[in-house]
Parts: structure tokens; C-alpha cells; sequence
């Protein structure tokens, strides 16, 4: 009777012990896990703005130097940069000379020396870019 006495003693004071020692670390324990969440979401947010961007269409804005076969030399800046055309290229031009702007279809044929134009692409070498989209403007 005695050593079942001793034994919940013991038991009890350890469970004291353990509560005592848990409030006694919880903020430590709360402080180690949180930045850690924070880390994760943090870094998932990273990669989102990561991915957005990745994402975003590349372009560029220029004035036509030269045309050549299916391709266009297109000043940027002080820069040229070839330009690539292809059959799945899209053309369009503005219609209205004031707002409100609409786009229509056009044909390369329509590209004229001293346009200045939008180009979306997706592919470039460095020198040579693919002309996903070409947006033209009338000023």
C-alpha cells in the first residue's frame, strides 16, 4: 500500500514538473516554430512573385529601321534588334487616332519604315528575337 502511495507520488510530481517546464519553454518553443512558418510563407510568396514575372510577356518598343523578307530591324533606344516574323506571329493596328484606341488585324504587309511598334516575344539568341505579337500605332 505504501509503494502505491511512493509511485503516485512520484507520477504527480512529475506531471508538475512537466506542466511547470512547458510554461515555463512555451514562448521559446512558440518563437522557434513561428519564424519558421513565417520562413515557409515567406518563400512561397517568392515564388509566386517568381513565377509571376516568368510569366509576364516579354517586349519591347521600337521604331522600324528596315524590312527584310519576314524580318524587321526594330530601333530601341540606340539599339537595333532583329525581329523575327513567322505565320503564327500576330499583327494589329490601331484603328482610331484618339481614344478610345482599338486594335485591329493587319498583315506584315502593312508594316511601313518609321512605325513604331509593340513586339511581344517569346523566344530571343540574344540578337534574333521571335515576334509573338506586333502591335502597331498611328503616332
Amino acid at each position: 500500500m505504501m509503494n502505491n502511495k511512493i509511485v503516485s507520488v512520484v507520477i504527480v510530481i512529475i506531471i508538475i514538473i512537466g506542466v511547470v517546464w512547458y510554461a515555463v519553454n512555451k514562448n521559446k518553443i512558440i518563437n522557434q516554430v513561428v519564424p519558421s512558418i513565417e520562413q515557409t510563407v515567406q518563400t512561397q510568396n517568392n515564388q509566386a512573385e517568381i513565377n509571376k514575372i516568368e510569366a509576364s510577356p516579354l517586349m519591347m518598343v521600337g521604331i522600324v529601321s528596315k524590312i527584310e523578307g519576314q524580318k524587321i530591324t526594330l530601333t530601341v533606344r540606340a539599339d537595333e534588334k532583329t525581329i523575327i516574323v513567322d505565320e503564327k506571329t500576330i499583327i494589329t493596328k490601331e484603328f482610331n487616332h484618339k481614344p478610345p484606341f482599338k486594335n485591329v488585324p493587319a498583315t506584315f504587309g502593312d508594316i511601313k519604315m518609321s512605325s513604331r511598334i509593340v513586339v511581344y516575344y517569346s523566344q530571343d539568341s540574344g540578337s534574333q528575337y521571335t515576334a509573338d505579337k506586333i502591335q502597331m500605332f498611328n503616332f
